[in-house]
Order: C-alpha cells, then structure tokens, then sequence
C-alpha cells in the first residue's frame, strides 16, 4: 500500500452530478445579457429555437389540429388492436385451460381403464388356471372310462382280469 494517505476523489462519470447546481429561480437572470458582435445578423426568437433562413414558419393552427387528431386516431388504432390482441390471449388461456381439463380428464378415464385391464387379466388368469384344471380332471374321467369299458370287455369275454392301473 504504497498510495499516500491523502483522501482521493473520485470523479463520477456523469457531468451533471460532478457540476455545480444552477442559481435558483429567483437568482437566476430573466434574460440574456450577451454582447453585440457588429455585422452578426440577428436570429429571430420567437420559436425559441434557431432557425435556417429556408425553415418555413411554424404550422399553422388548422395543421396543429388536424396532426393532433390524426395522433389520437393512431393512438385508438393501438388501443384497438391492443384490446383484439388481449382478446386473444385470454382465448388462448380459456383453450388452455379448457386442455388442461380435457387431458386432466383423459388421464382420469385412463387410470380406470388401466385398472379394469387388470381386473380383466387377472380374471382371464384365473379362468385358465380353471380351464387347465379341467382339462385334467376330463383326461382322467377319460382314462377311468376307458379302463371301466376295457374290464367289461375282458368280463365279457371271460378273459382274466388285468392289475389296476393307478393314476
């Protein structure tokens, strides 16, 4: 910290801040008091602004207006397509809202069905389980008919009787 110990100032970058305020109103001069320079000519004042010597004069009242009404007309013009362009947007947010509902629904009516196709699998499981049981117990009605009409057969026949068959 070689910097000596003396307050810096720091300038600010903007001019208005870094000047010295203006006199106030009752202070300040009504008009100007500057020199006459010979052979200058005089610039006329009463625009309150400086004006080259082929500027026109300033419009005429009639043209004030008609600028004036031909503002406000612009002016409603975007208030007009403002109001169609808040128009749409809220459409847009009922037809989103209006999705939302639908896909809430949607969803709603897919959580069932996915639920009833559950049931559905769980039922048509359960039913084949039946239907292989069945099927079982038809193979050994079958096999207990067959060997009941082939005892008769031998019975009849006087052939002598084989071992049971065991299943």
């Amino acid at each position: 910290m070689g910097e000596s110990s003396r307050p810096r100032t720091r300038l600010s970058r903007d001019r208005r801040v870094d000047s010295t305020l203006p006199p106030p109103r009752e202070e300040a001069p009504l008009r100007r008091t500057s020199p006459r320079i010979p052979g200058a000519a005089r610039v006329p004042r009463s625009s309150g602004r400086l004006s080259a010597p082929d500027e026109s004069p300033p419009p005429p009242h009639e043209e004030l207006v008609a600028e004036n009404a031909r503002l406000k007309r612009e002016r409603a013009e975007d208030a007009d397509e403002i109001a169609q362009m808040l128009v749409r947007l809220a459409e847009a947010e009922r037809a989103l809202l209006d999705a939302e509902a639908a896909r809430d629904e949607a969803l709603r009516q897919a959580a069932a069905s996915e639920e009833r196709l559950a049931a559905a699998l769980h039922a048509m499981a359960a039913a084949r389980e039946l239907l292989d049981e069945l099927q079982r117990r038809e193979e050994i009605a079958t096999g207990l008919r067959m060997r009941a009409i082939e005892e008769t057969r031998q019975a009849v026949a006087g052939e002598p009787e084989a071992e049971p068959v065991q299943t």
